[in-house]
């Protein structure tokens, strides 16, 4: 790394393409240095990529949904699936998880469903239990 900022600083007149590439490598020059600082982070998002693939291909697909609203249960019902994946949980555990928190609390909307309080504890505790 210190070889490549030595020599494209040593450029002295980039022009066009070369001039942008050139300063926004040294602008990002501090970022860069931080993967020499955390030996844990992945020189590459691939797998990332990879998992939120289906999410938008399915987003991609409900462009050609039947209604407005059947295309937002579309995205919140495959959203959930795919966050519980990425956090490697059993997903039909976590989703019949979820259903029994929304048939218990008759007023709670979507939204309250992810909100940790302190008095659901125990519900913490079962989606750990998923992985």
């Amino acid at each position: 790394m210190d070889a490549f900022y030595h020599f494209i600083e040593g450029i002295t007149y980039p022009m066009h393409r070369l001039k942008d590439a050139v300063k926004n490598a040294l602008k990002l020059k501090a970022r860069v240095y931080q993967i020499f600082d955390i030996g844990e982070l992945p020189l590459s998002n691939n797998s990332v990529e990879q998992s939120i693939r289906p999410s938008t291909i399915i987003r991609k697909n409900s462009l050609f949904a039947k209604s407005t609203t059947g295309a937002e249960a579309n995205a919140i019902f495959y959203t959930i699936v795919q966050t519980a994946k990425l956090n490697n949980l059993n997903v039909f555990k976590y989703l019949k998880l979820i259903f029994e928190a929304y048939t218990r609390s008759q007023n709670l909307d979507l939204k309250g469903l992810f909100a940790v309080e302190s008095n659901h504890s125990t519900d913490l505790r079962q989606i750990k239990s998923l992985g």
